[in-house]
């Protein structure tokens, strides 16, 4: 991915942070492993299987009590092979996409507050290194012209956010989530697992 790219999703993430007004700001990074089919143009479907993610987020304490609500901001790197079963198209893809999602808080059990959320989600992919491939995955031919896209979805999540103190806005916190990722562009449904860290 270009630089520029980079660049643009770290300055985007900064600069969404200051419309975020709440007690304790909240920032931490976030490893997540992603299951979902992509459509790459006219060559088909590519299948990539537990994709390493590793992103920034910035949020907010969330409690039953204090804050109901919170957004949870979040910029995404993405690097991964991906494989073709249809049309037997091998390429390496690497993209930058950005996430806006409201959360409400569900309940609360002493440090515990399980919540819900849904947002949607902005992503930009280049798709290089392509080649054909056959039904052994053995390159063959001409290696094929690279090409980017621009990605929408639609997500949903369920997650939990464990804090360490007896603070309901206590900085150290563990949130896993479940998120379902409902993609604009005719993409299969996919699927989620992730684990931030806020301080």
């Amino acid at each position: 991915m270009p630089y520029y790219l980079k660049s643009i999703g770290v300055l985007t993430l900064t600069l969404l942070s200051f419309f975020v007004h709440a007690k304790g700001e909240r920032y931490g990074g976030s490893l997540s492993m992603r299951n979902m089919n992509t459509d790459v143009h006219v060559q088909g479907e590519s299948k990539a299987s537990k994709m390493p993610q590793f992103g920034l987020v910035h949020t907010r304490p969330i409690d039953e009590n204090n804050n109901r609500w919170r957004w949870w901001i979040s910029a995404h790197y993405l690097d991964e092979q991906l494989t073709s079963p249809k049309s037997y198209i091998y390429q390496e893809s690497k993209g930058l996409e950005l996430r806006i999602m409201p959360q409400y808080a569900i309940a609360s059990w002493d440090g515990v507050t399980p919540f819900m959320g849904a947002g949607v989600s902005l992503a930009y992919q280049d798709y290089s290194n392509r080649w054909q491939v056959d039904e052994q995955g053995y390159k063959y031919g001409h290696q094929l012209e690279d090409i980017s896209q621009l990605d929408a979805g639609v997500l949903f999540n369920f997650g939990t956010a464990i804090k360490f103190g007896k603070n309901p806005n206590s900085h150290l916190q563990l949130v896993p989530q479940f998120s379902s990722i409902f993609p604009m562009n005719g993409n299969s449904v996919g699927i989620e697992l992730s684990l931030s860290l806020l301080f």
